[in-house]
């Protein structure tokens, strides 16, 4: 029972804190990023249910074992070598904590935020074949988008205002990241209310486009 409570509790705790570190982290292009600890929501409050645990049973580990040792009367100097081992696990805390959190916010220099450029009916970008999927339960267009000029485009946004029997209906939206110079893609753009089998009148569309670049 020492040994566990010696030992094994305070490794158990900080395993318990890293685990719920790394599911409050999220995934951006590959790498860990911790920042959704500290800006609320689901992140925020695993990163602090993780140190309310953690400590919990921490501390309830070494309450445990100090009522074991006087219970024990164990001498002055075991308990100068349980203040060393207390001292020794909160540097190795330390010392996570730094590895974590360091690389972000101690070390790394702030980067200036990329400034994105937003043009509406960008040149060289168009929609064509624009068909309505009969079979598909919501009202929902295919197309082709076609970026013919020679600019990269790190999201373009497609716009497609609905009207049915000449009567505005409603818009339906799709949004395209990432898209090369002379690229093509196919897009769907899908409603979430106008049910296909409840359309009876022709069907026309506006369509409307912005593209975002970065400088």
């Amino acid at each position: 029972m020492k040994f566990y409570l010696k030992y094994v509790n305070p490794v158990v705790a900080l395993f318990v804190l890293l685990l719920c570190v790394w599911a409050a982290s999220t995934i951006d292009n590959g790498k860990i990023n911790f920042y959704g600890t500290f800006i609320g929501g689901f992140g925020t409050y695993f990163f602090a249910k993780g140190l309310f645990c953690s400590a919990s049973l921490f501390i309830a580990g070494r309450s445990l074992l100090a009522r074991i040792d006087i219970e024990r009367s164990s001498s002055t100097e075991y308990s100068k070598k349980e203040i060393a081992l207390v001292g020794l696990i909160v540097l190795v805390f330390a010392g996570v904590c730094l590895g974590v959190y360091g690389k972000q916010y101690l070390f790394e220099k702030s980067l200036p935020e990329n400034n994105i450029t937003t043009t509406v009916s960008p040149k060289g970008v168009s929609v064509s074949e624009l068909s309505k999927i009969k079979a598909a339960q919501y009202l929902t267009l295919s197309g082709q988008l076609k970026n013919s000029s020679t600019t990269k485009w790190h999201s373009i946004g497609v716009e497609a205002e609905i009207f049915i029997g000449g009567v505005y209906s409603g818009k339906l939206t799709s949004m395209d990241t990432g898209v090369n110079a002379k690229e093509t893609r196919n897009i769907l753009l899908k409603s979430s209310e106008l049910l296909t089998k409840e359309i009876s009148d022709s069907v026309t569309y506006k369509v409307n486009i912005a593209g975002a670049r970065l400088p």
